[in-house]
């Protein structure tokens, strides 16, 4: 892992909030384009972020009956 990478992933989950401002967004952007590492990273913090989702949506709809 490069510095880049790690400068990267430290600001992953500000990308994924949509929290940057448009230059910082499109320099992840480009840097997911063409690394796996990172781009593998992100990937698995969409994952998690829908399960998370999934599962306040059922717990939502439980209490709600």
């Amino acid at each position: 892992m490069n510095t880049e990478c790690e400068y990267i992933q430290s600001r992953m989950h500000e990308y994924f909030d949509e929290e940057l401002d448009y230059e910082m967004s499109l320099r992840i952007k480009k840097h997911l384009e063409h690394c796996s590492e990172c781009r593998e990273i992100y990937e698995k913090i969409s994952k998690l972020s829908n399960l998370i989702k999934q599962s306040f949506n059922s717990s939502s709809e439980s209490i709600s009956l």
